[in-house]
């Protein structure tokens, strides 16, 4: 008669999902980002380049002739917004995802440069959704606006309130007879009026996050509305292009 053990406990292994946005279809969701892109930025024929950095994947919409800037991750494809003598604006569309099975989409990020030429061009702001932060108290989506380029990086420096006023005297005056005294004998001298440098520096302005979608006018409202599925990271994608486009448009004039 054979003895009859106990049965083997079979081990569960626990697979941690990765944070972010499911991508069903990959061909299918940059194809929909293009031609939806096509029809808001009436841009033409689009493409994409795909850069691969470790386990991310970034992924640029651009024109088969598409001028580049210089970004953080290097010469980055651009598309023309606004092409014009004095000011012309270019438009990065930059799709992060978490290489893998399944792709994870991790973040969504449309970079406005603005310049006279391409090669001149300067980041201005970005609109961004990151994915990952769920439970983060930076609003998704949100704005991130870069100071002007020719400020100083430096933080603006204190200044008290006497020299902020330019009422200090470099020699103290008991009583106004003593003044008007001093002031004929010349011995009287104003210090310089120092004009404070106010507003936060380069480094500190592009980290805030301006809140583009929040519903704070309800009870319960919130700062990050969710996105359940690509089709809406499509369609925001390219309204929020046609909406830069359009403001650029209104800034100059047009």
């Amino acid at each position: 008669m054979r003895a009859v053990g106990k049965p083997k406990k079979r081990s569960t292994k626990v697979t941690a999902v990765p944070e972010g946005l499911q991508i069903e279809d990959e061909e299918k969701f940059y194809k929909d980002i293009r031609t939806a892109l096509t029809t808001s930025l009436d841009a033409g024929f689009l493409a994409q380049t795909t850069k691969q950095i470790g386990q991310r994947q970034l992924v640029y919409i651009r024109q088969p002739s598409s001028p580049t800037v210089q970004g953080r991750e290097g010469q980055l494809p651009a598309l023309p917004l606004f092409i014009d003598d004095r000011q012309s604006a270019w438009l990065v569309v930059e799709i992060e995802s978490e290489y893998g099975k399944p792709l994870m989409l991790k973040h969504v990020s449309l970079k406005l440069w603005q310049g006279t030429t391409a090669e001149a061009a300067h980041l201005c702001f970005r609109a961004e959704w990151d994915m990952r932060d769920t439970e983060s108290s930076h609003a998704q989506p949100h704005w991130n606006v870069h100071a002007p380029r020719g400020m100083s990086s430096e933080l603006a420096p204190e200044v008290d309130f006497k020299s902020f006023s330019g009422l200090e005297q470099r020699k103290e005056i008991s009583s106004f007879a003593e003044f008007e005294q001093a002031e004929v004998a010349g011995a009287v001298e104003l210090a310089p009026t120092v004009v404070p440098v106010y507003g936060l520096s380069m480094e500190q302005m592009h980290k805030f996050h301006f809140a583009m979608a929040a519903n704070w006018h309800m009870s319960n409202g919130k700062a990050s509305p969710s996105v359940n599925t690509t089709d809406d990271v499509v369609t925001w994608i390219s309204s929020c292009a046609l909406y830069i486009k359009r403001q650029f448009a209104f800034v100059m004039g047009v």
